[in-house]
């Protein structure tokens, strides 16, 4: 794990608690979770979304012009990425590149009402498409983190030091891995009963 930050909090007179967060670099893909969204992408330089045949975006426009036809209802969102030192994926075309040169249209995100129906209970013919768009802002919101590598690991430890050399003795606490996001980090912390806030960061 790759050190992002490290916070040190003194628990006794001769122990430190050391919290460190870094980077995990064996995250899973989040497209490769149970996702209810489906994320078809074209792209030159990188590949994005779900594994898919569509070997042009006209073929997936077909698809959605078919299911019109045949009555089945689909939330259809189109799907950009902004490339400037490492890229994110939108919904919409960012409003912060003003001229647009680093933004990029890849591709449709799209969620069937049969689905959120399947999946959401609660889903009612007025609420399916508000639902939908809340389920697919936050299947695209976990992505956008793991193409962005924000997503962490963390260790926790004692420290100590030899009586006698003064070196550095350490005791592993906790780890764990697999946070979505730096807020993630800090419920986590919390759920391991410590507040971050606590901490003196290094």
């Amino acid at each position: 794990m790759e050190p992002y930050r490290v916070f040190e909090k003194v628990i006794s007179e001769d122990k430190i608690l050391r919290i460190t967060i870094g980077y995990d670099s064996d995250a899973d893909d989040p497209r490769d979770w149970s996702n209810i969204g489906h994320m078809i992408c074209w792209n030159n330089r990188y590949k994005l979304g779900d594994k898919h045949t569509y070997c042009h975006p006209e073929e997936l426009e077909n698809l959605f012009a078919k299911m019109k036809e045949d009555g089945e209802e689909v939330l259809i969102s189109p799907l950009y990425i902004y490339d400037h030192s490492g890229i994110s994926i939108y919904m919409e075309e960012p409003a912060f590149d003003y001229g647009g040169w680093d933004t990029s249209r890849v591709g449709y995100f799209y969620i069937l009402k049969k689905d959120v129906f399947e999946n959401y209970p609660e889903a009612t013919e007025e609420s399916w498409k508000e639902l939908a768009q809340t389920v697919l802002k936050g299947e695209l919101e976990e992505y956008d983190l793991y193409i962005r590598g924000e997503v962490y690991g963390l260790l926790i430890e004692e420290v100590s030091h030899c009586t006698n050399c003064g070196h550095e003795l350490t005791a592993l606490t906790e780890r764990v891995s697999g946070f979505y996001g730096f807020e993630s980090v800090e419920e986590g912390i919390k759920e391991e009963g410590y507040e971050l806030s606590e901490f003196e960061e290094l």
